[in-house]
């Protein structure tokens, strides 16, 4: 019977603390050690197989890319060698280098076209030839001989004119005519190096007739090309021909490929092999992209094996697992009967010392508890005084503003009217009313700027005519959040510190603004200002710890509210004013009000 109850105590525990409980802990742990190192010689055998076959696969791809960079290389070899061989045709050269004979020039033109027609005929994957004079403005094509102006297909002009040597070059385009998409070789022709253009010879290879060209192992293989820049100058998809590589989303895969100089990558998302070769030309690389749904089987077998070793292992390990978590649990066990119920316990409850001293420090812990307990009841009890003696504090300053607007109304009973002391105590009564009816830590710009120009009036009472005060603030910022009261501080320091020991009358600038990410407060006074030395050590003090003792506690408070409100991105900070005198800057977030 006692040993039915601990069973079911334990599996109480259990099920109270969960996976939290040492039990589930202590069977997960075992788990661990037991079923870890099969786990790891199931993984490597899997990364082992997984790995012989991909390499078989891009060794296969990388020969199938590579027999058709060959191919490619050599017919785009052949048509640069066919561009040299026609521009340095006598005929061609009599037709860019024309004579006054007009006949003479006519026939010229007929034996080029007679010569272009092998070539174009000979050769399925060459489209057309144009051959092309600047001297005469004329072209001659398979169709006969034209003036540019009256020749259409001439998108390919605005490279020519910008050629700088005679070295062929590629360029992707369309035929005007037909809209076919063609790769053009264009080999412009020039009377010397670095001379002046004479004309070109364009020719032009068919993309369709280049497709039925491209070596396929039966895999749905795709193959591009790229130019020296990353433009695809070829692909078996017309729709991404001339585009630059990183602008098609699908292909981020061989951007990054060619980023880190890799020949072979795995893209998983898209269940893809991307295999790159450059070309023998040095100035293009081949891509191939190679569907992977050909060899699932292959990765199907193979996860489907480590997962029956993963189950096998998990089964044994947790029935092993299990067996030693309940034979350690049993001390645990009677620690927590005994913490249940330290009172009952008896010396009998635990076969170990090492038990029996953790239920001794346990005992005396909840006598400790306990005259904690007391303790605390007594300091709660304490703030609880303290908040009301807070709460009743607070009647002090209504009272004190109420019973100023009262005075003033005496005044002016007194006087027969408005006068100069009845609006110094409306203006005073009015500060204390700014000052305690916001809760919170913040205001809006509009009524920190009137609590600012209150204290501002009183000052000028107490010091007529001795600074003069300038608000330039945009209007936008009235309704934006900035701590509560921080202006007044600043500028009664910019007063007593800034002008006053000058002797002379002075000015105070308040400035405020918007930018992009905050609100940013200027108050400028042209006093005696300070020396670099003092300025950088006053910003240093300012970002220090509040001392009751320092000259700038005004300065220090502001500072560390702001950052203790918004953050330490923002605060105060003490600049010299171009015109003489301190500048004070105040920085927020740009946060509305509401």
């Amino acid at each position: 019977m006692i040993r039915a109850a601990r069973q079911r105590r334990v599996w109480g525990n259990i099920s109270r603390y969960k996976f939290k409980s040492i039990f589930v802990r202590n069977i997960i742990t075992n788990i661990a050690f037991i079923a870890v190192p099969l786990i790891l010689i199931s993984g490597i055998l899997h990364w082992n197989s997984t790995r012989i076959v991909k390499n078989e696969i891009s060794e296969l791809s990388r020969n199938t890319l590579i027999r058709n960079r060959d191919l490619f290389d050599a017919l785009l070899k052949k048509a640069d060698y066919v561009s040299a061989t026609f521009a340095l045709m006598s005929e061609v050269f009599l037709f860019t280098n024309p004579s006054e004979d007009s006949e003479n020039n006519r026939l010229v033109a007929q034996e080029v076209l007679d010569n272009l027609k092998p070539f174009v005929l000979a050769d399925p994957h060459i489209d057309s030839i144009y051959i092309f004079s600047e001297k005469q403005n004329r072209i001659i094509t398979l169709s006969g001989v034209f003036i540019l102006d009256d020749f259409r297909d001439n998108n390919w002009m605005e490279s020519y004119r910008n050629s700088h040597d005679t070295l062929p070059y590629r360029m992707n385009r369309v035929l005007f005519d037909d809209y076919l998409p063609v790769i053009s070789v264009i080999k412009p022709i020039r009377n010397q190096p670095g001379g002046e253009l004479q004309g070109a010879v364009i020719i032009n290879l068919s993309l369709d007739n280049l497709t039925g060209t491209i070596v396929s192992d039966g895999r749905n293989e795709e193959l591009s090309i790229l130019d020296n820049n990353n433009r695809i100058l070829f692909s078996e998809n017309f729709s991404q021909i001339g585009y630059p590589l990183e602008s098609l989303s699908q292909e981020s895969g061989f951007s990054q490929m060619l980023a880190a100089g890799e020949t072979v990558r795995y893209l998983k998302k898209g269940g893809l092999l991307l295999v790159t070769t450059p070309s023998s030309m040095g100035e293009m690389t081949y891509m191939m992209k190679i569907p992977l749904e050909h060899y699932e089987a292959k990765f199907h077998d193979a996860w489907v094996m480590f997962f029956i070793l993963l189950l096998v292992s998990f089964l044994i390990s947790l029935t092993a697992s299990l067996i030693l978590a309940l034979n350690n649990y049993r001390p645990i066990d009677r620690l927590l009967e005994f913490v249940d119920n330290p009172q009952k316990a008896g010396e009998t409850l635990f076969k170990s010392e090492e038990i029996k001293e953790i239920a001794a420090s346990i005992l005396t812990t909840v006598h400790l508890n306990e005259n904690l307990k007391e303790e605390l009841m007594e300091q709660l009890s304490l703030v609880e005084k303290t908040r009301i003696s807070a709460l009743q504090a607070q009647i002090n300053p209504h009272f004190l503003y109420n019973t100023l607007d009262t005075i003033r109304w005496e005044a002016m009973e007194l006087t027969g009217g408005e006068n100069e002391v009845g609006r110094m105590l409306a203006a005073l009564a009015r500060l204390f009313r700014l000052s305690l009816e916001t809760s919170g830590n913040t205001v809006a710009f509009r009524d920190e700027a009137e609590h600012a120009a209150l204290f501002l009036r009183l000052l000028n009472h107490r010091y007529p005519d001795k600074f003069e005060i300038i608000w330039d603030i945009d209007p936008e910022l009235n309704c934006y959040l900035v701590l509560k009261l921080s202006l007044q501080p600043i500028i009664e320091n910019a007063w007593i510190h800034g002008i006053k020991p000058t002797r002379r009358p002075g000015r105070i600038t308040i400035k405020g603004r918007l930018l992009k990410e905050r609100v940013l407060i200027t108050v400028e006074d042209n006093g005696q200002g300070l020396i670099p030395e003092e300025l950088e050590r006053l910003n240093r003090i300012i970002s220090e710890d509040l001392d009751l003792n320092d000259q700038h506690i005004g300065l220090k408070n502001v500072n560390q509210r702001i950052k203790l409100v918004f953050g330490s991105d923002y605060g105060l900070s003490l600049k010299h004013h171009p015109g003489g005198g301190t500048e004070v800057e105040l920085s927020f977030p740009r946060r509305k009000e509401g």
